[in-house]
Parts: structure tokens; sequence; C-alpha cells
């Protein structure tokens, strides 16, 4: 769900743009999820954004834009997330 409301809250910021990592994440579920812009069932579009989290797609996107860009894939707040 987080996901989803982020790549919403994302688009509503144009023409501003989020870091590499972020934007990277957010075209990969703008491949797949819509944005919303009038009221609808999103079910669907949930099933699409869990899917993708748990396929590890919007994991390696952020791997590889990282790696690329030569920028730190882990933080100091990562060891809170490694049980996910």
């Amino acid at each position: 769900l987080e996901f989803f409301c982020a790549a919403q809250a994302l688009d509503f910021l144009e023409p501003l743009r989020p870091t590499p990592i972020l934007d990277g994440i957010h075209q990969k579920i703008r491949e797949q999820v819509p944005h919303i812009t009038q009221d609808e069932l999103i079910n669907h579009y949930m099933h699409h954004t869990i899917e993708l989290v748990k396929k590890g797609e919007l994991l390696r996107v952020a791997h590889a834009i990282s790696t690329r860009d030569k920028v730190p894939f882990q933080t100091s707040l990562s060891k809170f997330f490694d049980e996910f």
C-alpha cells in the first residue's frame, strides 16, 4: 500500500523529480499501475504493486541504480528491514 500511495503522491509533485533510485522505483510501478485520476476500484492495482514487491522487482531496480550511480544502497536504517 505504501508504494502504491507513494507513486501516486510523486505524480502530484511533477515537475519535481525524486532521487534516481526513487524515480526508478516509481517508473517500475507505473509500468503496471497507472496514475489514478478518478474514484475507482484499485484492488487489481494493489495486487500488481504487491507482486512487484514479492518478486523483488523494486529491490532489483534500486540495486541496479545504486550500482550504476555509485550511491549507497544501504543506510544506517537498513538493518531494520533485514527481516523483510
